[in-house]
């Protein structure tokens, strides 16, 4: 008979389904350009590449593609079914891990209760890393290996999914480097079946099919050792480029204990919460001594070291919470009782409340992986700021580089260099995603030029650099080149987002005449006063030459605000506000305009707006508390 479908598990696969989907855009992370632009070179050139061809800021480009043949799948979803299908492919990986999770919990319960809590438990900090990456295949191979060794193990059934792992060990060290953890993790259970064989603790059906499909697998892994050992280059990774690899001390304090408890990430309390669960559990079971076996406790014992690595390695907590939650199951089936019933019923209840809202919101509730602390000159913490509400990438500066540059050597922060790469083929830039082949040298010139520390002027000569985007207010982080100081250089296009310059000889033409405009002015206003008629007829033509610039809107309400064109502002405003309803600079204004006129309570309101869509960036409570403590002086005089 056709086994029954459990409609609350369904239920549950498809809530996640969604919320996997609807907590990432697509290609919001810097990785993911870099992938596609990868895979897009081996279809071109039909070979693996040996060198980084995207940059020019170091001598040797060699390395080892450890994730070519992922990048050509990201490709190939782009190429023919656009963009966006990557959620698709990031949806099946997901849901097919949480898919084996389910099927190797089931090993130990038929309790949809506590299925159900801990798939949710699972998945819901699974969703802070699933970007549009490699790692996402990982998280798949590694539900498969724990599901087919678990149920070997706990009830000596042969899956044919066993059949699998060859290939998924042929193909990994070409997708993901965290085919060092799979491994790892089927040649411990392969050992421990090895040890229980010759022991003759127990007899398991296809005892040597299995032994096979590992020596097979390792025979996969030996042909690519190279991609194999990728992992060992990890230790020249540092914490400057790469926060994520640093340890969970380290990402906790990331802020420098700023709000500390509102800036944890939320996986580090799901990891910290089922790591005590799991260690009461254990110590539960070991001291009613329910079995004398040596098989089990080696099982335990690695798997407990398992969930330590986090400490060392913050990136690896869904994984690790992945791998160990079968286990806190195993252990679970000693309670059975009216508290226990009610426990995993508050905590399943507990967890679809957070899914939804993280549904309806948009992103994971918790998750600061969205949020970044930004320092004074001495390093002290003076705010956090949202990655939120705006553009992640510039978009159209990137168009207007393909349409009016002939740029060669672009030079820009690390995450926009990936973007870029993807976006214009022909471009080089000075850095991409590959960190660890880079050297404290590059490391420094970086530094220089993107903060324009002395010598700034000397290294873009020595680079060739020929273009640059700086960042602006609204990037969520980024650099200040000043190539405005440089006579040959002009200002090609800017937003909210960021500012293009271009030396002279790779213009092709200016979208628009921008040379009144002074963006290092430390004002509001970004022109000065002697070329204030120049500026405002060009932000007029910006705004023509693309409608929705955000810059160009600001600076024009700006200017109105301070002629006292109250009318004038307030119009464009609210127009600019129907036409990027998210954005949340355009609140703002119109709260600028009605303190202006002395109007608190309209300020107050259209303030409260900004902060809800700027998702409390400290840059506009900044600016909430200058207009509405201007308001209230005002009337005050008044």
């Amino acid at each position: 008979m056709p086994r029954k479908i459990n409609l609350t598990i369904l239920a549950l696969f498809v809530l996640l389904g969604i919320y996997f989907a609807r907590v990432r855009t697509v290609g919001d992370t810097a990785d993911t350009y870099w992938h596609l632009a990868v895979g897009r070179q081996v279809w071109q050139q039909k070979e693996i590449p040996k060198t980084d061809d995207f940059i020019y800021g170091k001598a040797d480009t060699h390395y080892t593609s450890t994730e070519w043949l992922s990048g050509l799948i990201f490709f190939l979803f782009d190429d023919f079914f656009g963009f966006k299908s990557l959620v698709i492919l990031r949806i099946a990986c997901a849901l097919s891990t949480i898919f084996f999770l389910y099927k190797t919990v089931e090993v130990f319960t038929k309790d949809e209760k506590i299925q159900f809590a801990v798939l949710a438990a699972t998945g819901y900090p699974l969703a802070v890393r699933l970007f549009d990456r490699p790692e996402n295949f990982s998280y798949l191979f590694v539900a498969l290996i724990n599901y087919v060794c678990f149920k070997y193990f706990f009830k000596g059934i042969f899956s044919k999914s066993f059949y699998a792992l060859p290939a998924i060990f042929l193909t990994w060290p070409s997708i993901h480097a965290f085919v060092v953890y799979g491994y790892a993790l089927l040649s411990f259970w392969i050992t421990i079946f090895v040890f229980e064989h010759f022991r003759k603790v127990k007899s398991r059906p296809n005892f040597m099919s299995v032994i096979s499909i590992w020596l097979v697998s390792t025979i996969a892994i030996l042909i690519q050792a190279k991609r194999f050992f990728f992992f060992l280059e990890l230790k020249k990774l540092t914490s400057f480029s790469v926060n994520e690899w640093g340890s969970l001390t380290d990402r906790i304090f990331l802020s420098r204990g700023y709000q500390f408890f509102q800036q944890m990430p939320v996986e580090v309390y799901f990891y910290v919460f089922l790591s005590i669960v799991g260690l009461i559990l254990a110590i539960h079971w070991i001291a009613k001594k329910r079995e004398n076996n040596l098989s089990l406790y080696l099982i335990f014992a690695t798997y407990f070291a398992i969930s330590l690595t986090p400490i060392r390695y913050y990136r690896l907590i869904p994984l690790v919470l992945l791998t160990v939650a079968p286990l806190i199951i195993f252990f679970l089936k000693d309670f059975k009782n009216q508290v226990f019933d009610i426990t995993v019923k508050l905590v399943a209840g507990f967890l679809i409340i957070l899914t939804l809202g993280s549904i309806f919101v948009g992103y994971t509730i918790g998750s600061k992986s969205y949020f970044k602390a930004s320092f004074d000159e001495s390093g002290k913490t003076i705010g956090v700021k949202s990655r939120l509400w705006g553009q992640v990438f510039p978009q159209q500066t990137s168009t207007v580089i393909e349409g009016y540059l002939t740029t060669k050597h672009l030079y820009t922060f690390d995450w926009w260099s990936n973007f870029f790469i993807w976006r214009n083929p022909t471009v080089q830039t000075y850095s991409d995603v590959m960190y660890q082949y880079r050297t404290p040298q590059d490391f420094q010139d970086d530094q220089i030029i993107g903060s324009g520390q002395e010598g700034w002027d000397r290294l873009v000569e020595k680079y060739n650099i020929d273009t640059v985007v700086n960042s602006q207010f609204a990037a969520p982080k980024g650099n200040n080149t000043p190539v405005y100081k440089l006579s040959n250089w002009k200002l090609v296009y800017v937003d909210n987002i960021s500012a293009l310059w271009a030396r002279n000889d790779v213009i092709k033409t200016l979208p628009v005449d921008l040379s009144a405009l002074s963006l290092e002015i430390q004002e509001p206003l970004k022109f000065k006063p002697e070329n204030k008629n120049r500026a405002i007829d060009q932000l007029q033509n910006l705004l023509k030459f693309y409608p929705k610039n955000d810059f160009a809107r600001g600076q024009l309400i700006q200017n109105y605000i301070d002629e006292s064109k109250i009318t004038e502002a307030k119009s464009l405003a609210e127009e600019s506000r129907k036409l990027m309803p998210n954005d949340p600079t355009f609140p703002l204004y119109l709260s600028a305009v009605y303190a202006s006129s002395g109007n608190c309570q309209q300020a107050s309101q259209f303030s409260k707006e900004s902060l809800q869509k700027s998702y409390n960036d400290f840059n506009f409570q900044a600016l909430e508390a200058i207009i509405l403590s201007s308001c209230q002086s005002q009337n005050q005089s008044l």
